[in-house]
């Protein structure tokens, strides 16, 4: 942490851009140590429907980064550049399914208690690296999650006794060709600084644990191309898996013929019991009919991670606004118990930018739950001691 951004009671002024399946946000966040995060000016741009394939997807990826980081931009300079300042800082959060992340564990036990050290910590991190095979190409990050001393969790290890420790860690690799895109895109919008990048994984892991009292639960991530959900036990993660639906592909079989837009104002509609028209009674119709299916395709990726270990019942979904009341009927449904460790149905937690309200303050803006947890973690990053 750069302590010196912090002098004179003036915040660092720092770029946020979450990339999505199929959208992008950006962010201009003013960061104070022992205060909220402030969201000064923040846009996301969205990938029109036509756009297909991988080559025209990164590319268009790529273009919306630009859309979204212009308009935040622009927005920051009219209003506040100066009395804030410029951006000092760029970071770039990038979700499923472009990264992929896994746990990385190490431990070692001693003869009689130690006293941790700083070098020890990174010898084990070192040795836990290298359980795992690292395409250089693809590599995104890596990050220590969590450390154990004697078998239970601390925050500061060093300069503690301990007869044993275990590291914890997370390493996250992304597409090549998403990297080179996101890097140039952000490259052309804040030149002057070099781009942190994080993944999507780390930054919903890193809010949980920070906002929710819970070390065990399925993480149900819902992007407009794909959803991909993660077990995590004691706060680890411990499978990984894509359903290849989203909720652009979720609100084409709801109404194949309308704009999305209006199918998620119908959903709006139906939640607060607004909704009479012929237009909802076919909507009702056809979530009746797409359920099973949706059952199915969640139902195959959940139960090749119950293989190797029965998933939690408590599960956390992340998906826009307007359809998470009923998906989150929908996850809690009988047909997932067979999975559970209880047998019993998920106990779900809507996740929304209130999870992590006591770590964010908007200036006007209104975030989504993907921006908001990417602001929570770059907050965390700049402002840990």
């Amino acid at each position: 942490m750069n302590l010196g951004s912090f002098r004179g009671g003036r915040g660092k002024i720092v770029a946020v851009a979450e990339v999505g399946s199929g959208s992008v946000a950006f962010a201009v966040v003013e960061i104070q140590k022992g205060k909220p995060a402030v969201v000064l000016a923040a846009d996301r741009a969205t990938l029109a429907p036509e756009v297909r394939g991988d080559e025209a997807t990164v590319a268009g990826i790529g273009d919306l980064a630009v859309q979204a980081g212009t308009s935040a931009l622009s927005a920051y300079a009219k209003d506040w550049q100066k009395t804030k300042g410029h951006v000092e800082a760029m970071y770039a959060v990038i979700r499923t399914p472009w990264t992929r992340s896994q746990a990385v564990r190490a431990h070692k036990e001693f003869s009689e208690p130690v006293r941790i050290t700083g070098r020890a910590i990174s010898a084990l991190a070192r040795e836990a690296l290298s359980s795992v095979r690292i395409d250089r190409q693809r590599f995104l990050e890596a990050r220590v999650m969590g450390i154990e001393l004697n078998g239970y969790p601390t925050a500061r290890p060093e300069g503690q006794w301990a007869h044993t420790v275990s590291l914890t860690g997370l390493v996250s690799e992304c597409d090549p060709s998403l990297t080179k895109a996101v890097v140039s895109a952000v490259g052309r919008l804040v030149p002057h600084v070099r781009p942190v990048l994080y993944s999507g994984t780390r930054a919903l892991i890193e809010a949980l644990k920070k906002y929710l009292p819970i070390t065990e639960y399925l993480a149900i991530d819902i992007t407009a191309e794909s959803t991909t959900i993660t077990v995590v036990h004691g706060g680890v993660i411990e499978g990984q898996g894509v359903v290849p639906e989203g909720s652009s592909s979720i609100l084409n079989r709801l109404s194949p013929t309308a704009l999305p837009e209006e199918t998620l104002s119908l959903l709006r509609m139906l939640e607060r019991e607004h909704c009479d028209t012929e237009p909802c009674d076919a909507l009702k119709s056809s979530i009746g009919k797409i359920e099973p299916d949706l059952v199915r395709l969640f139902g195959e990726t959940m139960g090749k991670l119950a293989g190797v270990r029965r998933l939690p019942n408590y599960a956390v979904l992340s998906v826009h606004a307007d359809m998470s009341p009923w998906l989150v009927r929908f996850f809690s449904r009988i047909d997932f118990t067979q999975f559970t460790q209880t047998a019993q149905p998920f106990i779900i937690h809507d996740l929304s930018p209130k999870s992590v309200a006591s770590t964010l303050a908007g200036a006007g803006v209104e975030l989504d739950t993907g921006l908001a947890l990417a602001c929570a973690l770059v907050n965390s990053e700049e402002t840990e001691e």
